[in-house]
């Protein structure tokens, strides 16, 4: 009777755990994972870059100093950030900054600094 009801528990236990949340990493290991496809990434804006009128760009970083070794720098594409604004988020360089994001890509290496080009909006969900 004791084991089925601990088994029970720990199957409930089981059932609140996030799996996903063990996969996912954070933007420091993320840079360590270059070339690796379909990452999930928790990633928190600490610095951007509105390049818009440059290089048609936003940047997001995960560090204050963008050449940060530890910074992974998301590259928004005018795709996505058109995509950004019809959902409302009008200024993403200075709507995303400070905000935790979980970010789905691959990362990879361009002048020496991690990046995960962002193609499309849906690969950008704000959490908090």
């Amino acid at each position: 009777m004791w084991v089925q009801l601990v088994i029970a528990a720990l199957f409930l236990v089981s059932c609140c755990i996030d799996v996903s949340a063990a996969q996912r990493l954070s933007a420091k290991d993320a840079s360590k994972n270059i070339g690796k496809a379909n990452l999930d990434i928790d990633f928190v804006v600490s610095s951007s870059s509105d390049q818009q009128a440059s290089d048609g760009v936003i940047y997001l970083n995960s560090q204050s100093a963008a050449q940060d070794s530890d910074n992974l720098r998301l590259c928004l594409s005018a795709n996505a950030i058109a995509q950004l604004q019809e959902r409302g988020i009008v200024n993403p360089a200075k709507t995303l900054l400070g905000k935790q994001l979980r970010i789905a890509g691959a990362v990879m290496r361009l002048q020496g600094q991690a990046l995960l080009p962002i193609q499309s909006a849906d690969q950008i969900t704000i959490i908090a």
